[in-house]
């Protein structure tokens, strides 16, 4: 559709394939990670922003995109509740953008330990504003998404000798 939209092609040719002939994405089911195992993959991250990062994504469920986007201000510590309004583009420069779906938009629960662990990451970083990033590099910009899943989870997850398969960041 984009390459229609731009006059670079004349029709969406993936419009004539039958279900059968459309790429298959990841079809590995989900893998939940055991108590043990989340205590595991926490101890584990190189930083403190990874660790807080991947605290974030496995006690609220948040897509990796949505927490790259998450700002302080959308962080209600007097509610307990994070309000996913937007996530970040994977398009570098293009910032945040709306969800996918209607039903992205959401407020989740912030359990009291993860609200603690956020509040001691904020006062520890210069990013603390309501419009700043939660999750930034050294200049105050978000993280990059496959920097997260390779430094932060992979990683962590080498660290932490969980079993196979290794779990992907939407297993969190």
């Amino acid at each position: 559709q984009y390459a229609i939209r731009h006059g670079w092609a004349g029709q969406n040719p993936v419009v004539a394939l039958e279900r059968d002939d459309l790429p298959k994405g990841d079809e590995r089911e989900q893998r939940i990670l055991s108590r043990e195992e989340i205590g595991k993959l926490l101890a584990a991250p190189s930083s403190e922003r990874y660790r807080v990062l991947l605290a974030t994504a496995t006690f609220t469920g948040l897509r990796l995109m949505e927490l790259l986007g998450l700002r302080w201000g959308e962080i209600d510590f007097e509610e307990g509740v994070i309000r996913v309004r937007e996530q970040l583009s994977r398009t570098a420069g293009e910032g945040r953008i709306p969800l996918k779906t209607k039903k992205a938009k959401r407020d989740v629960v912030l359990m009291p330990a993860l609200a603690k662990m956020l509040r001691e990451y904020r006062a520890s970083t210069i990013y603390k504003d309501a419009g700043d990033y939660v999750f930034t590099t050294g200049s105050g910009k978000p993280l990059g998404w496959s920097n997260v899943e390779r430094r932060g989870l992979h990683s962590a997850t080498k660290r932490a000798k969980l079993r196979e398969p290794r779990p992907r960041f939407h297993d969190l």
